[in-house]
């Protein structure tokens, strides 16, 4: 079985010692799923009876709870975002799953910040537009200080696209490593 369960205590009923919980937390807190951790949550998930399909639903209840949270403030920020898709990741979500969750997200709030703060020194890689328009971009982040980085990394700051909904292989990459893909407008000075 891949991937693991958020267990929701409510519904399955399941006696816990507090080890098991500490488990539990520590891998969501932490946004890291070791080897042991991996091979702990699935015993765990098996000695509750639960199959993949159960797995499944209790990640994305889990993360359905987390797209609540960060809606709170009625904000989503580039680090919400980045957030979402790294929990998806962990959770073995797949790429449409994340996508309408973002999207719903996106629908629940009254903005959407598509900026991410970029200060001197911050690698950034330009992706989806003509040479000419990269030149011109490639300017604007030297004279602010940016490092013009020529693949996605996970040191990178933010991937640039004329299009932010871009499905190239660098946006795919940047979104894997929870980077945010943003318009070209922020390099505007």
């Amino acid at each position: 079985m891949s991937g693991f369960a958020v267990v929701d205590l409510e519904t399955t009923g399941f006696a816990y010692n507090s080890r098991d919980r500490i488990c539990e937390v520590a891998v969501v807190l932490d946004r890291r799923i070791s080897a042991a951790e991996r091979v702990a949550l699935s015993s765990l998930a098996g000695a509750l009876g639960l199959g993949a399909g159960d797995v499944a639903r209790l990640n994305r209840r889990y993360l359905l709870g987390v797209v609540d949270a960060v809606c709170a403030d009625h904000v989503l920020t580039a680090d919400d975002r980045a957030a979402i898709i790294q929990l998806a990741g962990l959770l073995d979500l797949e790429e449409l799953e994340v996508e309408a969750l973002l999207t719903s997200a996106e629908g629940r709030v009254s903005s959407v910040a598509g900026d991410v703060e970029l200060r001197p020194g911050d690698r950034i890689v330009l992706t989806g537009m003509s040479m000419d328009r990269k030149r011109e971009l490639t300017v604007l982040a030297e004279a602010r200080g940016l490092v013009v980085w020529p693949n996605v990394t996970k040191r990178v700051r933010a991937v640039v696209a004329q299009d932010p909904a871009s499905q190239s292989g660098k946006a795919r990459k940047a979104r894997e490593y929870g980077i945010p893909v943003v318009d070209d407008a922020v390099l505007a000075l």
